[in-house]
């Protein structure tokens, strides 16, 4: 029996460079789930300026059985920053809730610069003491990319970002979309086919990460 799922995915490149969610959807086709995803994602924006903006308030109104939001990570960086992104939060698991969906939290991948002058390795921290205590008041799920990387970085020989060290490359894309399989479904991503032409070995490599982020 085929199972079916509509998510809507709002944030930014970190969502769409290498268009994580129809690479998921791809692979959970072949694997008997068929997902129908919409994503509002624009370079750079924040949760902030998605809560302002009365588009994205209507189009989870319309009703989907997920919900992922993904911050910006300037908007991690400062106490200030911090506030008005868990506000935005707020106003956004508010509309979800009304809706009828379940809350996830895309707790994105750190970058291959430093971000206020904090390493790759302390922005996955940042990034994780920012959202998990926001799911546990929003009654959210994250799905914890950041700590996949965090493991990736210190165990794998792979580098995970592109030309521009800031966005994700073939390698962390892969293991962002193993991380999202194995979570929301609870299945290993070991099941997965492998994507953006990986080798076998160092797709296998990832996959056993994000199984162990997971709790698989």
């Amino acid at each position: 029996m085929t199972m079916e799922y509509r998510f809507l995915f709002i944030g930014n490149s970190a969502t769409y460079v290498h268009d994580l969610p129809a690479t998921l959807v791809r692979l959970c086709e072949e694997k008997g789930i068929a997902i129908h995803q919409k994503q509002i994602v624009y370079g750079g924006r924040m949760l902030e300026q998605h809560a302002a903006d009365k588009g994205v308030l209507e189009e989870i109104a319309k009703g989907y059985d997920g919900v992922f939001l993904q911050e910006n990570g300037n908007g991690m960086t400062s106490p200030e920053a911090r506030e008005s992104s868990r506000n935005a939060i707020r106003i956004l698991s508010e509309a979800v809730r009304a809706s009828g969906a379940k809350l996830y939290f895309y707790v994105r991948p750190p970058y291959g610069i430093h971000l206020a002058e904090l390493d790759s390795l302390a922005q996955c921290e940042l990034f994780d003491s920012h959202f998990t205590p926001a799911a546990e008041e929003e009654d959210a799920l994250c799905v914890y990319v950041n700590r996949a990387f965090a493991e990736a970085i210190r165990s794998l020989p792979y580098y995970l970002w592109g030309p521009d060290n800031a966005h994700i490359n073939p390698h962390g894309a892969y293991l962002a979309v193993c991380t999202f399989y194995a979570t929301l479904f609870g299945r290993s991503a070991a099941e997965l086919g492998i994507a953006y032409d990986l080798p076998a070995e160092e797709a296998e490599a990832l996959q056993k990460i994000a199984d162990r982020v997971a709790g698989i």
